[in-house]
């Protein structure tokens, strides 16, 4: 029976064929008892077979609004969503200066070497980090009601980690992730419209030793697929090709000079920057009407496919209520079709990519041994 729970409004009319059949059967008195088991098996076995290759029907039609991708492809695309960035190691030293920041520096905040760690504030230190909090729009979700709850509570530990599979054995303990209300105050507590500049060194065997300059600007894609990255140039060519790596292991290079804010090699690199983003804006709004294009075809077909389907049922019903849910589902489909057409439309036109700059800066690059 419980085959019939995703037949919604054509339950009755289902069940009152079956019916009619049931009371046939059961009324031909010319069959054995075996003989009319056999025949009611066949009936359910025959009406549930029905059922079933309709909703696989209506399952393979609903694929049809999505787009499958090769299985590699997917995984390419996930590996490039991965950053260092956001990994659990750099979120955690992003929450720790950011508490030392705003707390001092004299303590440590985040304590423990391995996974499983322990946050310890202060109730002084709360109460500043609940002054940040408060600066967010207020969101009623399970996150959000803990930490503030923890921030105006009495306890200055709280068992954290920065790792999903220590998060999934350790459940009472707050995972801190890219999503959490703290990593979001760290966010905040940038100023985005203030130039930064910035002097490092790093050990590289396959870069010339020397000082070079960079540029870090980062570019949002806007239209049907949403995207963030960070496109690194550099003076050099080869150090732009090896300058996330070389940012990964960098650190503070004391002699550097990071105040050039007037030096003409930054206006060299914008010009360099320019000339890349305009090719990768040319290439996103062309991959972005193709993929509008696909997307156009995939709608289509599977809306003829729906309404087909739902013009058929609506020919064999014979209940008026059946006939009344079939027509509003059809005039639904056609109005969902055509709100999603237009959304493609919309986003074809507005597809384009907005930069900006992210950090200037200089690395020395000096030989591993």
């Amino acid at each position: 029976i419980g085959v019939f729970n995703n037949a919604l409004g054509g339950s009755e009319e289902i069940l009152g064929e079956i019916t009619r059949k049931i009371k046939n059967i059961a009324e031909n008195f010319s069959l054995t008892e075996a003989e009319q088991q056999d025949k009611l098996q066949q009936l359910a076995d025959n009406n549930i077979r029905l059922i079933q290759e309709q909703e696989v029907l209506e399952q393979k039609q609903f694929e049809l609004f999505g787009i499958r991708l090769p299985e590699d492809q997917m995984k390419k695309e996930i590996e490039q969503a991965s950053s260092f960035w956001l990994s659990s190691a750099s979120i955690c030293r992003l929450v720790t200066l950011y508490l030392q920041d705003i707390c001092g520096k004299e303590r440590e905040y985040i304590l423990g070497e391995k996974p499983l760690k322990t946050l310890r504030l202060s109730q002084e230190a709360r109460s500043r980090l609940l002054r940040d909090f408060q600066k967010f729009p207020r969101q009623n979700t399970p996150m959000y009601r803990e930490w503030e709850n923890w921030l105006k509570g009495d306890g200055p530990h709280l068992p954290v980690t920065f790792e999903s599979e220590c998060a999934s054995e350790h459940p009472k303990a707050v995972f801190i992730m890219p999503l959490h209300p703290l990593v979001k105050q760290v966010a905040l507590s940038f100023d985005t419209r203030k130039r930064i500049f910035t002097a490092l060194r790093a050990k590289s065997d396959e870069i010339p030793v020397g000082r070079y300059e960079f540029a870090i600007y980062q570019w949002q894609s806007h239209g049907i697929r949403e995207d963030l990255v960070l496109q690194p140039i550099s003076s050099s060519e080869t150090v732009t090709e090896h300058l996330a790596g070389l940012l990964e292991k960098a650190e503070k290079d004391p002699n550097g000079n990071a105040d050039m804010a007037n030096s003409e090699i930054w206006d060299e690199l914008d010009v360099q920057h320019y000339k890349l983003w305009s090719e990768a804006c040319a290439k996103h709004q062309q991959r972005t009407r193709e993929l509008a294009e696909y997307r156009r075809e995939s709608l289509t077909t599977s809306h003829r496919a729906c309404i087909l389907l739902l013009e058929d049922q609506l020919r064999q019903a014979s209940n008026d209520k059946i006939q009344k849910m079939r027509r509003s589902q059809i005039a639904a489909a056609k109005t969902d079709y055509a709100r999603r057409i237009q959304d493609l439309d919309i986003a074809v036109e507005k597809a384009d990519v907005t930069a900006g700059v992210v950090a200037y800066g200089t690395i020395f690059v000096e030989r591993s041994q």
